[in-house]
């Protein structure tokens, strides 16, 4: 039940990456309806951003496929049927009239979990593939990337402070629909008073994801082994506040606290027919993930 972008460090989850957005898609339900749709997408997109980041001769690139693959088949077989058991948990709380404020803070906390067993899992492909990334003409490479990312990113921070409002209170706004169907004015107005009040999140995210890219260029240049770069990949992730940027950790929960905050009020606001929406829509997507993990 938790909605809107995602916060993936790039360069550290560089196979991963995409896969975190699908999982992430899957759990939260923000991208489409038809699950096996995005997930179909999972193998390429991780080809893309990995030929985007790294500098792989003909070996590599067939390592980091090979790493792909297993990766994908971890995901399926270890990941998705725990989305799809959530999914249905939380549709019986639904349909049991027993969703409060209790039960959405317990919610969150297990998708947290289920996030962080994500990271944890993909780690060690993540490792096997940056071992060999190490050298200078390498990590030049990943840092010329990694810095054209950023700048992208810092061009759309760039457009007007208004309208960056307003796309994202209509992303979370259609991501409930999607499972609510239409919500009320008072529930929209909640969202954007949300918004409104965490507007301040990307920019601080910004400048936490730059200094943690340097951080990530520091340690590889280092020449640590494979074990080094999984514990480290699992840190910067995870508990990046433990490597640089220490502050974070508070913001970091005070937005998890303030969201958990917005996810109680709408969710306590349903309407018997929303809640009825909310529960067919969980089920169908639990027996979508199933599938997929077959």
């Amino acid at each position: 039940m938790l909605f809107g972008g995602r916060s993936a460090l790039e360069g550290m989850r560089l196979v991963c990456t995409k896969l975190l957005c699908v999982s992430t898609t899957l759990l939260v339900i923000s991208g489409c309806s038809h699950l096996s749709f995005i997930y179909s997408f999972a193998e390429s997109a991780l080809k893309e951003e990995t030929a985007f980041f790294l500098h792989l001769d003909d070996d590599e690139e067939r390592l980091v496929y090979r790493k792909i693959d297993e990766l994908l088949a971890w995901h399926r077989a270890e990941m998705l049927p725990r989305y799809a058991f959530f999914m249905n948990a939380q549709a019986d709380l639904v349909a049991g009239d027993k969703i409060d404020g209790t039960a959405v803070v317990r919610a969150v906390r297990i998708m947290r979990a289920l996030l962080d067993d994500l990271v944890q899992g993909a780690a060690p492909y993540v490792a096997e593939v940056l071992v060999n990334h190490t050298s200078q003409e390498k990590l030049s490479h990943l840092d010329v990337r990694m810095a054209e990312r950023l700048e992208e990113r810092r061009e759309a921070l760039n457009e007007p402070a208004e309208e960056r409002l307003k796309v994202r209170a209509e992303r979370i706004i259609t991501n409930f629909e999607r499972l609510t169907g239409d919500l009320t004015d008072d529930q929209t107005d909640r969202i954007h008073r949300y918004a409104a009040q965490t507007a301040g999140a990307d920019l601080v995210w910004f400048r936490t994801r730059k200094n943690r890219q340097r951080a990530l260029l520091d340690f590889l240049s280092r020449e640590p082994d494979q074990n080094q770069i999984r514990a480290f990949a699992i840190k910067i992730v995870l508990r990046g506040y433990e490597i640089v940027d220490p502050e974070y950790k508070a913001i970091s929960e005070e937005r998890w606290r303030s969201f958990t905050t917005l996810l109680a009020d709408i969710i306590v606001s349903l309407s018997p027919e929303q809640r009825a929406t909310m529960t067919k829509t969980l089920r169908v997507y639990a027996i979508e993930v199933l599938a997929l993990a077959e």
